[in-house]
């Protein structure tokens, strides 16, 4: 099987593949330091027979993936996953159920930020390559020796799952993990709603009914900004300015211009 799935036809075969598997380990590259939405860059997937990379810049969509990626009798094997669920979101659906390394290593004792990289070396004996770690994702045709790195991401991770769950069942804490990844299988997180995101906004505690009305407001315009255009939001408003505009109540423009960690151009732009 080809190591890069890059037509519709291949993604389709593979993904027949994927339905027949008892475990998925699956991993992604993406980018989201300039937009809104994070841009999938790769997919890579791998089962105990095969390990490939699937490229969504050249598919027209992923559609094929998401019946094997949802079905209950496959785990997907993933490591510090939320993010990787978070950007497949759009583009697949809810992926469940999930077993997540970094999350079980933690429960081992290790420590509870654990890299990948990491991880592979202290459980499997292995290191790994690190010379692509800030490559360019968005590159194509995509080098072969970092086709090889991003395959690697997903190689070790069902070896890891099976070590791990060893090491809990020795520790008796396998039902500890149960509990912890139950709630990786809730996707409502993934759906924005402008009217909440103010609950996000750190520092926002204990606002009088007049200042949690604005903040509502003020979150909710960013956010629907923010996805309008396709940009961070922190590039529409920071948090610091948002937490100032809410402590102080500009009345005028004035005062509003007058807020030091407020720039110019979000006045001007707005």
């Amino acid at each position: 099987m080809q190591h890069i799935i890059t037509t519709s036809v291949s993604l389709e075969k593979f993904a027949a593949h994927l339905a027949t598997a008892r475990a998925i380990a699956l991993d992604t590259e993406f980018l989201r330091e300039r937009t809104y939405r994070a841009e999938l860059c790769l997919v890579q997937a791998a089962t105990v027979e095969h390990a490939v990379c699937i490229d969504p810049l050249a598919l027209p969509n992923l559609a094929a993936l998401a019946p094997p990626l949802a079905v209950a009798r496959c785990v997907k094997v993933m490591h510090a996953s939320r993010q990787d669920l978070e950007v497949l979101f759009p583009e697949v659906g809810p992926v469940r159920p999930v077993f997540d390394t970094q999350i079980a290593a933690a429960l081992t004792g290790l420590p509870a930020q654990i890299g990948y990289g990491e991880l592979v070396a202290r459980t499997l004996g292995i290191d790994l390559a690190k010379s692509h770690t800030r490559a360019d994702w968005t590159r194509r045709p995509l080098p072969p020796e970092q086709i090889e790195y991003a395959l690697d991401d997903v190689r070790y991770l069902l070896p890891l799952k099976q070590s791990l769950e060893e090491q809990l069942d020795r520790l008796g804490r396998l039902g500890w993990l149960a509990e912890e990844l139950a709630a990786l299988g809730d996707s409502q997180g993934f759906v924005v709603d402008p009217q909440q995101s103010w609950l996000r906004v750190k520092g926002l505690h204990g606002l009088d009914a007049g200042r949690q009305r604005l903040a509502q407001e003020l979150a909710a315009w960013r956010e629907q900004r923010a996805i309008k255009r396709n940009r961070p939001r922190k590039w529409i408003l920071d948090d610091i300015a948002l937490r100032e505009i809410i402590a102080r109540v500009p009345r005028t423009l004035e005062a509003l211009g007058d807020i030091p960690e407020l720039a110019a151009g979000t006045i001007k732009h707005s």
